[in-house]
């Protein structure tokens, strides 16, 4: 076909399909009028970036350097860009941080830009590192509390390592926040005759803290804990017994067995209701995996309250937005 027969435009939102290098080194290499075209979609196309790992150089190891993994696979090293991020960079799949000095310092500002909405956060600090916590909360949290809308495998070490070194309120600093996938499973303080963990006492706190814009919040389960069983039981104590506010909580949990309780209660005089239901599948080994949900929601759907429910499919998978992942010694 006579490429002549599609205007420019045309040409433009077709390249936009390819990959940055199939653009750049075949349809520019076709003819003058493809080159401009080429030049104009790569100046004009917004850009995410795969993987960014940030570690100490190699192999002199002084100061740091960043790996970066593009869309196709390949992979590169170079020093860390000093130059402010391009504006048709937008976003990120993954950084993560292994290494912590003032250049990675300023260098995580020219890209603050990046961190200001839906971000993902996980932690990989080892038991005994303290140092590394504390510059992590002074130098790195203010950059991205105000866009985390998700904490990534959160363990007891962790909630009880920000509690101490970020803040007491840390859970409820996040404006944003409304996911938390955790190996902790939140009590009550009236749960047992001896107060709990702190770490869960911060869960249990959050989980059961209406937001301000109505929205719920999830919590999801990484792991099976005897204490689940008191966990449902004091969920419907709440929804039963409340008259104030309702909360909207929706909590996720996949068990190695076949778990079958299901309940359903409403409280009238907040209008809202507690669903307890599971999925079970037989594995082909014989064994089951149950696929556990609890909402705490509206009785009732209607046009007003429903908006606040739509961002829950996206929660269901794995994958993560914008995950930033932190781990760097205490060296």
């Amino acid at each position: 076909m006579d490429n002549g027969a599609l205007n420019d435009q045309i040409w433009l939102d077709t390249l936009a399909w390819l990959v940055r290098g199939e653009v750049g080194t075949h349809m520019a290499l076709v003819n003058a009028r493809f080159a401009i075209l080429v030049d104009t979609q790569l100046l004009q196309r917004q850009w995410w970036l795969k993987e960014l790992h940030i570690s100490e150089r190699e192999p002199i190891g002084t100061g740091a350097e960043a790996m970066i993994v593009n869309s196709d696979g390949s992979r590169f090293s170079s020093p860390l860009p000093t130059e402010q991020l391009p504006e048709n960079v937008v976003g990120f799949n993954r950084i993560n941080i292994r290494y912590f000095d003032t250049e990675v310092i300023n260098f995580l500002h020219r890209i603050r830009r990046l961190f200001s909405t839906d971000i993902s956060l996980q932690f990989d600090f080892r038991l005994t590192q303290t140092r590394g916590w504390r510059s992590m909360a002074r130098h790195i949290w203010p950059l991205l509390k105000n866009g985390l809308i998700m904490l990534v495998n959160l363990k007891r070490l962790h909630l009880t390592r920000m509690h101490k070194y970020i803040s007491p309120t840390v859970l409820f600093d996040c404006a944003e926040l409304f996911q938390i996938s955790s190996t902790v499973l939140p009590e009550s303080p009236t749960t047992y005759s001896t107060s709990p963990n702190l770490s869960t006492r911060l869960l249990y706190n959050w989980l059961h803290t209406p937001r301000p814009d109505g929205r719920p919040v999830v919590f999801k389960l990484t792991k099976w804990k005897s204490g689940w069983e008191n966990f449902v039981n004091e969920l419907i104590t709440v929804v039963l017994h409340s008259c104030g506010r309702p909360g909207q909580v929706h909590v996720l949990a996949s068990f190695d067995f076949n778990y079958t309780r299901s309940e359903q209660m409403v409280n009238t005089m907040t209008e809202e209701k507690l669903t307890l239901s599971s999925d079970v599948h037989q594995r082909p080994d014989g064994g089951f995996v149950s696929s556990v949900k609890i909402l705490r929601c509206p009785a009732v759907f209607t046009e007003a309250n429903v908006m606040s429910w739509l961002r829950l499919p996206r929660v269901a998978g794995e994958w993560h937005p914008n995950l930033v992942t932190i781990g760097f010694s205490d060296d």
